[in-house]
């Protein structure tokens, strides 16, 4: 794509996400919060960050990609755009309890470059950290727990390889207009799975 139609691309997407914000701000739910809270807000969702774990680029970010903001990621051929968009699309389900904010993802494909066999790949290595993370917290629980401590905080029975791919819807685009309309068309996609807790 020329590059007058990527800045289009990237203003169109900017502009959907403000207007999307902005408009449900405005709309009150019966509860007197926002109904953006529920897909937004919820646990926090639009402060904290989603990790790469890559401590060089989560560092330089101020702690990882932050949701409902626009982040281009540019450099030559080969250089692992692809391969971060997916690892970012993985970490998204990372759970609440590990970090994370237990969220799913929509990732765009424009080239035909998305390789659901290497996504697998990042989702076990996930599972297994998260694993291992889990396993090294409960080493260092004293065996006498008492009721002021925190009690040991399991994996969710539900984090597993296979939901982690299930989070991750996957458009294919072959042209600018079906990229735009796919585009256009996210705010009622976002809307549809609020009870998911797509991050954008």
């Amino acid at each position: 794509a020329c590059a007058s139609t990527v800045e289009e691309i990237k203003r169109t997407a900017a502009s959907i996400l403000l207007s999307n914000n902005s408009n449900h701000n405005k709309k009150k739910n019966t509860r007197g919060t926002t109904s953006s809270n529920s897909y937004k807000n919820s646990s926090n969702n639009n402060l904290r960050p989603i990790v790469s774990f890559c401590k060089g680029i989560d560092t330089l970010l101020g702690g990882g990609f932050c949701p409902c903001e626009v982040t281009e990621i540019v450099g030559v051929p080969g250089v692992g755009k692809t391969q971060l968009a997916m690892q970012l699309c993985v970490d998204a389900s990372l759970p609440r309890e590990f970090g994370g904010v237990a969220g799913e993802s929509v990732y765009i494909d424009s080239e035909g470059s998305f390789a659901p066999e290497r996504m697998l790949v990042m989702a076990e290595a996930l599972v297994s950290h998260v694993h291992a993370s889990a396993r090294r917290r409960r080493e260092r629980q004293p065996i006498h727990v008492h009721v002021h401590q925190p009690k040991f905080v399991a994996v969710p029975q539900h984090f597993t390889s296979e939901n982690i791919l299930k989070g991750v819807h996957v458009f294919r685009v072959h042209d600018e207009a079906s990229q735009k309309s796919t585009i256009y068309s996210l705010p009622n996609f976002l809307r549809e799975k609020a009870g998911g807790s797509i991050i954008k």
